[in-house]
């Protein structure tokens, strides 16, 4: 989905308006959503948040909606629609057939957080523009926060940052700790994790991300 979304001039972002609560349950089963609070007992006319199958019918509602326009001019994941088009117009004609499609339907949309005929925006936590896609620049920030690691536990989740953010060119100490290089002291022990005194060096405390906007590298298939 964000490859498709990549590369585009011009978007669109939708938000569906309180999301699950916009789809209907049949009269036979809303006796089964029943629930005893200080006020009665109730039981919900609407799809709520917490039911096992609400998310998998919730996107399976979304995409019956927009079944013949996704991959062609918008992206839907869950209450989040991304149109986007080759050009100004294109997009613009492409958003109003999104917009029809939700007339129809009766999919109500959230104004306050639909964004409209922007460059840019951040969809599943990655920056999609016509550059292609990038690290958030929020996520990098929260990166170079980051303390240096003392447990086993620390490191493990600091690795797991490295390894998301090594698709985007990481480099310099990044590269190495990503990949248990000698230079960062990282080191096992029967069993225990940790990094040697060597960590407080300048080559841990200086990470960078080589180009701020710098893009991802991504296999394609042929």
């Amino acid at each position: 989905m964000l490859e498709r979304l990549a590369n585009h001039p011009f978007y669109c972002f939708l938000d569906g308006y309180s999301g699950f609560f916009q789809i209907p349950i049949h009269p036979n089963d809303q006796e089964k959503t029943t629930f005893t609070c200080a006020y009665g007992t109730f039981a919900y006319r609407r799809m709520p948040f917490g039911l096992c199958n609400a998310p998998a019918t919730f996107r399976r509602c979304m995409t019956s909606i927009f079944s013949d326009l996704i991959e062609e001019m918008v992206e839907v994941f869950m209450d989040d629609f991304s149109v986007y088009g080759a050009s100004f117009s294109s997009c613009l004609s492409n958003l109003c057939r999104v917009l029809q499609r939700c007339e129809e339907t009766n999919l109500v949309l959230n104004w306050e957080k639909c964004h409209f005929m922007v460059r840019e925006g951040i969809v599943l936590g990655h920056k999609i523009s016509e550059k292609g896609i990038e690290l958030d620049r929020a996520k990098v920030d929260v990166m170079l926060q980051l303390s240096v690691p003392k447990t086993v536990k620390d490191i493990r989740s600091f690795l797991g940052l490295l390894e998301h953010s090594g698709a985007y060119g990481t480099q310099g100490a990044w590269r190495d700790l990503a990949h248990g290089s000698s230079s960062t002291g990282y080191a096992k022990e029967e069993g225990r994790s940790h990094l040697e005194d060597s960590l407080d060096r300048p080559s841990f405390n200086s990470i960078e991300l080589g180009s701020q906007s710098q893009t991802r590298k991504m296999l394609l298939p042929p």
